[in-house]
């Protein structure tokens, strides 16, 4: 009978769904619904719909999770009130954050929490929580506290799915509230968990962790061989959409860190294109911010203009970088450009936005932006405060490729300047790079440091090394 397929193939998109073949898990709910919607099974109908808007963002169609989510809410009377409603109210919500909606998503999530905490729904009660603390417009303590509560409900009823989602989630934030001790164990946890699952790619995640992390530590030995090893690993696994756009993201970043900055921007500029259209404006927004600076610093100052506008209206949604970060990069084009006063006021704008929502990430790149841009003005004596402060916050970052590069471009500066005084503080600023580099076996950058230094003059007898 239809009732029977209806129970078949419910189970069945799950086991779709497990084995990361979203599409097909899709098609096998939207079949159970129909059925169900026949029947009247109102809960069902809901569930299943949230389940759909889960497989669709998980497949990176994200717009379409959204309009599968808004479907299922139209096709369930008003006044239902019932566990599966529950679930597709929170799935709404999580989409709309994902879609650039989140007011929406806020509402939702609201609703969603309500119902339940009125029908004592533990699982529906710790995923919203997982996604309400990723929601913007709050201070980093509101989403901390209400990740905490998500682990802490997940954990304790065995929740695996939604104790991995709110791990992840709370690791993102502690890191950039430099609790990197914490973030690090939460991101350790979600891999854990995610392994005691079974999870189709958790071997994947974990490598794309540790290739993250030995680019953030400038170890370019490590990340050519992790990322060998990717290019091995994913032909045999039944990847998302998302996966190949991802790690054409990370080797850019290692692209770059080598010296390969055309490539570096082509494989951006790739991920580009593919995440548009897949509707992903968190990806879009997160590797505008990276290509903006990439074209910066090779001169390409429009292209760099145009793509990090995308990225404040996407930011300002709530999603990527947020808003904070790719403004303080068009501050440092705009000065770049001649643009001065453009800088300035974009620079006065993005300190009233830090003042109401303040990391210590976001704090740094500030200091940076104001650091770079007081170069372009020769404003030399603020822009070496601001480097010094921005050493000072990359040390506590513990991020090694992100203090040399502040070191790099501090030595650039006084060189830039090139008054008598400028010498020792230059040459000691770059034996510190070509120590780092040296440490981190980045042949490139210590063959740029060392040509430097040979080109500077030598240092008065009985001057400080």
């Amino acid at each position: 009978t239809e009732g029977e397929e209806a129970e078949l193939l419910a189970p069945m998109g799950e086991a779709l769904f497990n084995q990361c073949h979203y599409g097909d898990a899709i098609a096998a709910w939207l079949q159970a619904i129909t059925v169900y919607r026949a029947q009247g099974a109102h809960d069902q109908v809901a569930r299943l719909y949230a389940r759909a808007g889960r497989a669709a963002w998980y497949n990176s169609e994200t717009p379409r999770g959204l309009a599968l989510c808004r479907e299922g809410m139209a096709a369930v009377p008003a006044d239902t009130e019932t566990p599966g409603l529950a679930v597709l109210l929170h799935e709404t919500g999580r989409a709309c954050f994902f879609n650039g909606l989140p007011d929406e998503a806020l509402a939702f999530c609201q609703r969603a929490m309500a119902l339940a905490q009125k029908l004592n729904l533990i699982d529906v009660q710790a995923d919203t929580l997982a996604t309400i603390g990723i929601l913007p417009r709050q201070t980093p303590e509101a989403r901390i506290a209400a990740l905490k509560q998500a682990v802490t409900i997940a954990e304790s009823a065995g929740l695996l799915a939604v104790a991995i989602r709110a791990h992840v989630n709370l690791g993102g934030q502690l890191k950039h509230t430099l609790d990197l001790a914490q973030s690090r164990y939460h991101s350790a946890r979600a891999l854990e968990l995610t392994h005691r699952a079974g999870a189709v790619l958790w071997k994947l995640d974990e490598r794309m962790t540790a290739l993250n992390d030995a680019l953030n530590d400038g170890d370019v030995q490590a990340g050519g061989q992790i990322l060998d090893e990717l290019r091995e690993m994913i032909p045999t696994m039944p990847v998302p959409a998302h996966v190949m756009p991802q790690l054409r993201m990370v080797t850019a970043w290692y692209d770059y860190q080598t010296g390969q900055f055309d490539s570096a921007i082509t494989l951006l500029q790739q991920c580009q294109a593919d995440f548009r259209q897949l509707g992903d404006l968190q990806q879009v927004s997160n590797l505008n911010c990276d290509l903006g600076m990439f074209l910066r610093e090779l001169g390409r100052l429009e292209e760099a203009e145009t793509t990090l506008l995308e990225a404040i209206e996407i930011g300002d949604r709530g999603l990527g970088s947020g808003p904070v970060v790719p403004r303080c990069e068009l501050a440092v084009v705009y000065a770049c450009q001649g643009r001065h006063d453009d800088a300035q006021a974009l620079l006065q704008t993005t300190r009233q936005l830090i003042s109401k929502e303040e990391t210590y990430h976001e704090n740094a790149r500030l200091r940076l932006a104001e650091a770079l841009i007081a170069v372009q003005q020769h404003r030399w004596e603020e822009a070496f405060v601001h480097f010094a402060e921005v050493v000072a916050a990359t040390e506590q970052l513990q991020a090694p490729w992100y203090q040399v590069q502040v070191r790099l471009e501090w030595a650039k500066a006084h060189l830039a300047r090139g008054a008598a005084a400028d010498a020792q503080p230059a040459q000691e600023l770059l034996r510190q790079c070509k120590v780092m580099f040296t440490k981190m076996k980045n042949s490139f950058y210590v063959k740029q440091v060392e040509e430097m230094l040979a080109k500077m003059p030598a240092l008065p007898s009985g001057a400080a090394a």
